[in-house]
């Protein structure tokens, strides 16, 4: 089953996924403190319209929100999304920017364990449970943040998304504590592999037996990273790649503050794949079963777990 904010759904019945995503990435703090006048929680339900036309003209049936709790995420309003749109959402458990005040003094085997316990209990009070982990590697940062998550995946066995910096080929650290921690690599998924602009860093990282993500694809620029796509697809690397947008559906510069006047229910920009890459992919030669695996069949894999 994958795990969503609404309960358990058959894999026969998740239609295509999007694997990472986001409905809204915000400062927590400022949420608490400012609360609606800061994001208006009616107008970020209200976004799901974007989703509802995801569902009725592309079949996508599941989204895989990879917000941790430091970039905001609200499990009640991923659920009030998913009941509105239709479309099944997964929740993240897991870690961006480490560390936050004080915590690099709490052991990562410690730590671990808070979010192993809402992995298996639910979040913040609720019986929903995450159905993905989260972690990021970027520039210079600590890489602690990854190990607690390298430590949860082991606990939990659930599936885990990893930011990562091509430029500054943080993917391979990040391989190298996953490996050092006992995580299962065929869960892991690196994201942004796509952003080097060659195949060549997305190539290493599945020379070492984890999957990749080339995503962070909009309106424009699709065509370089389709290539890649293609060029892996062709070494035979098909099983192990997956596709999104890495969308934000209520950005931050439509809190009320900044531009009061945009209508993020209005955007299309989840429909990139669909109309742009996919076409593109077909250029390239690549088949309809191909494409079925990146959409349909690899997420679905990923996103299926037995629960313990």
């Amino acid at each position: 089953m994958i795990q969503t904010v609404t309960g358990p759904v058959d894999p026969q019945e998740s239609g295509d996924i999007l694997i990472h995503e986001h409905i809204v990435c915000v400062s927590p703090t400022f949420s608490r403190v400012f609360g609606e006048g800061w994001f208006p929680r009616e107008k970020v339900i209200a976004a799901a319209a974007q989703l509802t036309r995801l569902k009725e003209k592309h079949g996508v049936g599941v989204f895989v929100d990879a917000t941790p709790p430091c970039l905001g995420r609200d499990v009640r309003l991923l659920e009030a999304v998913s009941q509105r749109s239709g479309v099944r959402i997964v929740a993240s458990s897991g870690l961006y920017y480490y560390p936050e005040f004080g915590l690099e003094y709490l052991a990562p085997e410690v730590f671990a364990n808070y979010f192993a316990a809402e992995c298996a209990d639910g979040i913040e009070g609720t019986l929903i449970c995450p159905g993905i982990l989260k972690c990021a590697a970027e520039g210079d940062g600590s890489l602690t943040g990854v190990e607690v998550m390298a430590r949860v995946q082991k606990l939990t066995g659930l599936p885990l998304f990893a930011h990562s910096q091509s430029s500054r080929d943080t993917g391979c650290a990040m391989l190298d504590i996953f490996e050092r921690c006992g995580a299962d690599l065929d869960r892991i998924v690196i994201g942004h592999a796509g952003d080097s602009g060659t195949a060549d860093y997305a190539r290493k990282l599945l020379r070492r037996g984890c999957q990749v993500s080339i995503d962070r694809l909009y309106r424009s620029g699709v065509e370089c990273k389709a290539a890649i796509l293609a060029e892996l697809i062709a070494e035979g690397y098909e099983d192990r790649l997956f596709l999104s947008h890495d969308f934000t559906c209520y950005p931050l510069e439509a809190c009320e503050r900044a531009h009061p006047e945009r209508n993020p229910a209005e955007s299309d920009g989840l429909s990139c794949i669909h109309e742009e890459v996919v076409p593109a992919l077909r250029n390239h030669g690549v088949t309809e079963t191909q494409i079925r695996k990146l959409l349909h069949d690899n997420p679905r894999r990923l996103l299926c777990h037995s629960f313990r």
